[in-house]
């Protein structure tokens, strides 16, 4: 098989956060993340909370769209939408963080992905993936 060029991906990654009060908060710390097509990525979420158990939540937005449930951790254990399930993960860390990592990563992932704290606490980030020309680079 022919070896295809490399292409380059870039996210623009945009905070959203709201908080109820002050021991609950969500965060997204990364603002700009840049990786390959085909490459793994990692979007970070920590967060702080007075529930012993929380469960947290990861949503993506496409253009123009509404908030998609993608899956939920909470303890050792979670749930996941079938399409999100062979690319998409999340662990829910004990150092109070809950990244989502895409493997594989397509130009279709372009998205805002929201991490959310039950009920309400959520931040969010806007992930846009700009595929190269053909020969492997970007021309202006």
């Amino acid at each position: 098989p022919a070896v295809s060029p490399l292409k380059c991906n870039t996210f623009v990654l945009l905070k959203f956060e709201l908080r109820c009060n002050s021991q609950d908060k969500v965060d997204q710390h990364t603002r700009i993340q840049s990786a390959f097509e085909g490459a793994t990525v990692t979007i970070d979420c920590t967060y702080q909370t007075a529930f012993t158990n929380p469960t947290l939540f990861w949503y993506q937005q496409k253009v123009s769209g509404i908030p998609k449930y993608m899956l939920n951790k909470f303890s050792k254990s979670g749930n996941s939408e079938e399409e999100f399930k062979k690319r998409f993960h999340a662990n829910l860390m004990s150092s109070n963080s809950v990244p989502l990592t895409i493997k594989n990563l397509r130009v279709s992932d372009s998205a805002v992905y929201y991490c959310v704290l039950k009920p309400t606490f959520f931040t969010g980030k806007r992930v846009s993936v700009v595929p190269l020309n053909t020969d492997g680079f970007k021309h202006e």
